[in-house]
């Protein structure tokens, strides 16, 4: 629904506000991934990935016409997730990074947290377990009762697989 009210009003948008669009329908399409991967039929899974990867392709390539340095971590951070997710790596960790170094520098404490439960996921699907539950635990202890549901619910989801893969 989202991608179709892109693609039907999205055009006649600003530029900033295009690539926002583009932005939210990739964050949807992960959070929407997170509730079928396992549940869902593999092509289904795939179909929403390629969604999210695309949204974030465009918003990546207007980044520029943006203004708010939290947009970059979002973009770069989401366009990561999505490329870990589909198994490259390299690239991912190369927006991942850049999407950390945005972060800290504009001190978005929500956003890097978000990016550590990228990073730790990154390590499980790397087969470094012991290493993913020690980056989960570290990661909720700081976070304590302030993160986001979402983030919350993502760190001890991954921290629950890691524990049972170690």
């Amino acid at each position: 629904m989202l991608g179709e009210a892109l693609r039907t009003h999205g055009p006649a948008a600003p530029r900033a506000q295009q690539v926002l669009m583009q932005n939210v329908l990739c964050a949807v399409s992960i959070g929407l991934f997170h509730r079928l991967n396992g549940a869902a039929p593999d092509s289904e899974v795939r179909a929403v990935l390629a969604q999210a990867l695309a949204a974030a392709t465009q918003a990546l390539q207007g980044l520029a016409a943006t203004t708010d340095p939290t947009h970059e971590v979002a973009i770069c951070g989401n366009l990561g997730e999505v490329l870990m997710y589909q198994g490259e790596h390299a690239r991912a960790q190369a927006l991942i990074g850049r999407a950390e170094a945005k972060a800290l520098a504009s001190g978005v404490r929500a956003y890097i947290w978000r990016l550590g439960c990228t990073q730790a996921v990154f390590e499980l699907l790397q087969g470094r377990s012991e290493r993913s539950l020690v980056q989960k635990q570290a990661l909720i202890a700081e976070m304590g009762t302030r993160a986001p549901q979402q983030t919350a619910i993502r760190a001890h989801r991954a921290a629950h697989r890691a524990a049972h893969r170690a």
